[in-house]
């Protein structure tokens, strides 16, 4: 390799001589310069058939810095340092740089080529300090050598790495237990790293290691096999959330000889939790590592030998959530550990019925049992073996096994109502099946369990109608006839239960849109309320706190079907569209005085003009006001299609034309706005102009509309130039204050299409728009003239 080139990198240790405390970035920088230069040379040489000899690459490379870092101190920095000073101080940037080069080939994918030089290196006089407190290390991460070519899983360095802190540290058994316990800034030893990725070889090649090196120094091997990092592993916890099998056989067996003579110390290691509180037997239930659950009760069954207390503790372990392993692996869905755990328990609890039973019903900080988590993460399966668990547990008390099947977390979310919440219908049969033997010969305790509500009110009716799960609200309906049967009035409760905010399942189905729930419910109040005309006009009827009805709600979330669906009934109900009674339901107010038509109007969206009109053609009358004195007029927006629907001026069945005309009517003008320049506008509404011809006494625009009207009406004649929508001039709905309104509105329409990209500098207020129509009545006489 030519000198020229080395030496060029190797003068960048000028800066790294004057920041040497921070200079890991410099040095590895020039330990990878160094690495790659040797790598091309290689490849240049292999081109040229004349490979490096590996066995003397290092040699060639360890003298050449030698002598490059002894020249630049004794010749560039003669002044500063003599020649023994000089010496001196390369070899200390001598060190730091091979440990830089080690550590950079060990993260990088030149590790097969340069093997050789590797282990050359290692096997430097000078490579490891005899000083345990100069042993060098990632500035940024603590790494040493050791942790690093235990996290990539270099068996081979490692050996190499152990023997030369043999040679390094010999005479010095302190510095040598340093260099094995070292951790990073995580906490990470060498031991716990290789442990974490699953390097069996390099962790019994520790083991052994340990083994020497902390050969009468029972308390070191103990520290060092229940080590933690700063989140609370040890090298066992690790190795079970991983899911290393034979790591945690070779630990297992370790610590039985490390603490042979120590049955607490033994305890202690199996039982340790991280600082989140998880056990070894906790994680691995979280992960779902059936052989190491397997193993680890094994472990704990000859542990525990004679301590039952301690087994039971080892089995009912919470986190500091108080998630115990029985409600972590429900959690998580694992059946076979579920089974596992379940067989183990029943064994250490043999005679401790009251233990488990509390383990089988002990909940977290939320409340949550195993039965509530199981339902609502839908694991069927796992909800089966709880509930057959139960069974043979509770055999003989059944008011436990009541309490166990309707606990309730600390929102009194209960088994039932969880599970019609997250949907799961095989899981909702499960448990009514299991209610209605446990419940047998208890009418009422089954009546509660089925219209049990939560901290909102919420029943398991009115979650499912909520979150439209429909086969589960049939199934609850089914169930709810056969435990009411011969109670009428419970039943009648169990269908108009409200929440704490009035709505009740009718009411939430209409909010949320769910057409099929609602059909559902209408058919099985028929059915109930059956002989009970006025239960079932108020169950139309019904309003929650804040006054909003089935057909309130429903009209101002726009759900079309479920007003025609609620429509429909309430006019078989009522006895017709023309009975005060249905006249009341169809214009029944809220809290604020709004009508479902109001509602519908102030909304204003597309699917609402199709309520409206539908709500126009059954008698909805559109003059009620709210109680701001606003009507559907008032509150509708101003556009065309909804005024002729709110007068009536279109028919229902032309009330969807037209609503698609005054949509054209929009785009064209969308189209206009977005037109490059004043031709293509032009263009434009000379096109639509022609389109328009020959359409007869219809028209798009409200101007258009009153103009036409103002020729056929002989009692407009001799009125000014300007017109407006008969509405807006003689309906007496409208006050002073709204006709001005509607005037303004039509004036700034007519402003608008005057100027169809806007009019900066003027607001378009009524007298804006008289002048601006003044203009153009001026220009066409001059035109004419």
């Amino acid at each position: 390799m030519a000198a020229s080139r080395s030496s060029c990198n190797f003068y960048d240790f000028r800066q790294a001589e004057l920041k040497r405390d921070q200079s890991f970035n410099r040095t590895t920088r020039l330990a990878m310069n160094k690495v790659l230069d040797w790598s091309r040379d290689q490849k240049e040489q292999k081109d040229e058939k004349d490979a490096i000899d590996h066995k003397d690459m290092g040699k060639r490379l360890i003298g050449e810095v030698k002598d490059e870092l002894v020249h630049y101190y004794k010749d560039d920095r003669g002044r500063d340092y003599k020649l023994a000073e000089a010496e001196q101080r390369a070899k200390e940037v001598y060190t730091h740089f091979i440990h830089n080069l080690i550590y950079f080939i060990l993260h990088t994918q030149l590790f097969d080529i340069h093997r050789a030089l590797l282990i050359d290196l290692i096997k430097q006089k000078d490579f490891l300090s005899p000083d345990a407190e100069k042993i060098w290390q990632d500035p940024k991460t603590g790494f040493n050598c050791l942790t690093s070519a235990c996290k990539e899983g270099h068996l081979e360095i490692v050996n190499e790495l152990l023997a030369a802190a043999n040679i390094t540290f010999a005479g010095d058994v302190e510095g040598l237990k340093n260099f094995l316990i070292h951790q990073d800034r995580d906490g990470f030893s060498a031991f716990i790293t290789a442990c974490k990725e699953g390097h069996l070889e390099i962790v019994n090649a520790l083991l052994a290691a340990a083994n020497i090196t902390f050969a009468g120094d029972v308390e070191g091997l103990k520290n060092f096999l229940i080590h933690q990092d700063r989140y609370g592993f040890s090298a066992l916890t690790t190795a079970c959330k991983e899911g290393h099998l034979e790591i945690v056989n070779a630990l297992l067996a370790a610590a039985k000889i490390a603490f042979a003579d120590d049955a607490e110390g033994l305890k202690y290691f199996l039982a340790h939790q991280n600082k989140d509180g998880f056990s070894a037997l906790t994680t691995a239930c979280k992960e779902g590592h059936f052989e190491i659950v397997k193993a680890l009760l094994a472990a704990a069954n000859i542990t525990f030998a004679g301590d039952v207390e301690g087994l039971k503790n080892f089995l009912i372990h919470q986190n500091r959530d108080d998630f115990s392993t029985l409600i972590t692996v429900c959690r998580a869905g694992h059946l076979a550990i579920v089974n596992e755990l379940l067989a183990a328990v029943k064994v250490a609890f043999a005679d401790d019925a009251k233990g488990l039973k509390d383990f089988l019903a002990h909940q977290n900080k939320d409340g949550f049992s195993a039965l509530t988590t199981a339902c609502k993460g839908g694991h069927l399966e796992i909800v089966k073996a709880l509930l057959a668990a139960a069974n043979i547990t509770f055999a003989g008390d059944v008011e436990g096994l009541k309490n166990f099947l309707i606990h309730q977390n600390r929102d009194d979310f209960s088994a039932l109502i969880t599970v019609c919440r997250a949907g799961h219908l095989a899981i909702v049969n499960a448990l009514l099946t299991a209610a209605k033997i446990v419940f047998a010969g208890d009418a009422k305790g089954i009546k509660d369990f089925l219209i049990h509500q939560n901290r909102d009110g919420f029943s398991a009716l009115t979650t499912a109608c909520k979150d439209g799960h429909l086969e589960i609200v049939n199934a609850l309906l089914a169930a709810a006839k056969i435990v009411f049967t011969g109670d009428v009035e419970g039943l009648k409760n169990f269908l108009i239960h409200q929440d704490r905010y009035g709505f009740f399942a009718l009411t939430t189905a209409c909010k949320d849109g769910h057409l099929e729930i609602v059909k559902t419910l209408l058919a099985a109040a028929n059915i109930t309320f059956a002989g009970d005309v006025k239960g079932l006009k108020n169950f139309l009827i019904h309003q929650n706190k804040d006054g909003f009805s089935a057909l309130t709600t429903a009209c101002k979330e726009g759900h079309l079907e479920i007003v025609r669906e609620l429509l429909r009934s309430a006019e078989t109900v009522f006895g017709g569209r023309e009975t005060p009674a249905f006249l009341a339901f169809i214009n029944i107010q809220n809290k604020h005085g709004f009508t479902p038509l109001n509602a519908a109007c102030k909304e204003g969206g597309s699917k609402h003009r199709d309520i409206a009109a539908l709500l126009i053609t059954y008698g909805a009358d559109p003059k009620i006001t709210n109680k701001r004195r606003f009507n559907a007029f008032s509150n509708a927006p101003k556009v065309f299609a909804w005024q002729q629907i709110l007068l009536g001026v279109v028919p229902v069945r032309e009330a969807k034309t037209a609503i698609t005309e005054d949509a054209r009517e929009e785009k064209r003008e969308l189209e206009y706005k977005g037109a490059k320049g004043a031709g293509e506008t032009r263009s434009l509404r000379r096109d639509d102009r022609d389109e328009r011809k020959g359409e007869g006494t219809r028209h798009h625009h409200p101007a258009e509309a009153c103009s036409s009207r103002r020729d056929d009406r002989g009692e407009r004649k001799g009125e000014s130039t300007r017109h407006h929508h008969s509405a807006y001039h003689g309906s007496s709905i409208f006050t002073q204050k709204e006709r001005t309104t509607h005037i303004v509105h039509d004036d700034r329409d007519r402003a608008r299409s005057t100027y169809p990209h806007g009019r900066p500098d003027k607001r378009y207020d009524g007298k804006a728009a008289e002048q601006d129509h003044q203009a153009e009545i001026r220009g066409s006489k001059r035109a004419r003239m």
